[in-house]
C-alpha cells in the first residue's frame, strides 16, 4: 500500500545551469538557465544573477505547469578575478519551505585580463584578410605583440614595420 498523498506539492527548482567559465574583462558573460515548475500556472516569476549580495542581472519569466522554461542571464564583466554566481529564484506563496533549497544553483566564472598575443600575416588583401581581420579587432581576449591592440597587417605593411 502506497503511502503520502497523490497531489504533487508546488514548487519551483532550477533543474540545469550552464556558464560559461572563463571570460575576458570586457566581455558580454552568458549564464542559461532551465527552472521547472509544478502547481505555478501562468505565474510570473524574477529570476535574478547575483555576484555575493549583488543582483547583476534579472528576468521575469512567467512559469507554466510541468512544464521547463529556459531563462538566459547576461552580465558585463568588469573586474578580473574568480567568481562565484548565484542564481536565484524567490520562493512563491505556496510553496513549501522544505522545497525552497532548490531555488538557488551557483556556477563559477572566473574573468581574465590576460590577452592571447596574435600576430596575422597576409600576402594579399583578400576578403578571407578582412573577415578574420574585423573578428579578431572584437574579441577583448586578444592583444598585440606590443600594445592590447592586435597586429593584423599585409606582408607589404608588415616590412616597414620596426623590429
Amino acid at each position: 500500500m502506497p503511502v503520502g498523498s497523490s497531489v504533487r506539492p508546488k514548487d519551483i527548482a532550477i533543474v540545469d545551469l550552464f556558464a560559461t567559465s572563463l571570460v575576458n574583462v570586457g566581455d558580454t558573460a552568458r549564464v542559461s538557465v532551465t527552472i521547472e515548475s509544478h502547481g505555478f500556472d501562468r505565474v510570473p516569476v524574477k529570476v535574478e544573477l547575483k555576484d555575493g549580495d549583488k543582483v547583476i542581472a534579472e528576468k521575469e519569466v512567467i512559469l507554466s505547469d510541468a512544464e521547463q522554461k529556459q531563462v538566459e542571464l547576461t552580465f558585463k564583466a568588469k573586474e578580473p578575478g574568480a567568481r562565484y554566481l548565484t542564481v536565484h529564484v524567490p520562493p512563491q506563496e505556496g510553496e513549501a519551505e522544505y522545497l525552497r533549497a532548490n531555488n538557488t544553483d551557483t556556477a563559477f566564472v572566473r574573468v581574465s585580463d590576460e590577452r592571447l598575443k596574435v600576430l596575422y600575416i597576409e600576402g594579399l588583401p583578400r576578403w578571407d584578410f578582412r573577415f578574420i581581420k574585423n573578428g579578431m579587432r572584437r574579441d577583448n581576449g586578444l592583444g598585440g605583440r606590443t600594445s592590447k591592440e592586435i597586429d593584423v597587417v599585409l606582408e607589404a605593411e608588415w616590412r616597414r614595420l620596426p623590429k
